[in-house]
């Protein structure tokens, strides 16, 4: 299963984060109330998405917003993960995490 978030495959959405890896890269957390529309929530970048997104400090903020359904989506890369969350925060505007 993969989604498409700036053109770019990311696995998931999942919604809990058994299948995640520990391996370096972004995380999308995504929301919504039903439907195929998914609302990016957040979005980090990681040496270890797995880990950090169960130890996430706004995983309250998350719940916060009301969605009935909260998943996540990861792209494994060790390359630009800085620069691609950046552009991802940009392009989506997320519901928490606005720096």
């Amino acid at each position: 299963m993969s989604v498409s978030i700036l053109d770019r495959p990311f696995e998931g959405p999942f919604a809990d984060t058994f299948s995640l890896k520990n391996l370096p890269g972004i995380y999308v957390i995504l929301g919504n109330n039903g439907g195929d529309n998914w609302e990016v929530v957040d979005v980090g970048e990681s040496d270890d998405v797995r880990r950090r997104v169960e130890n996430h400090d706004r995983k309250k903020d998350w719940q916060q917003q009301k969605l009935a359904t909260l998943a996540v989506a990861a792209l494994y890369t060790r390359d630009d993960r800085r620069e691609l969350e950046q552009g991802i925060r940009n392009f989506y505007i997320p519901l928490c995490g606005v720096i």
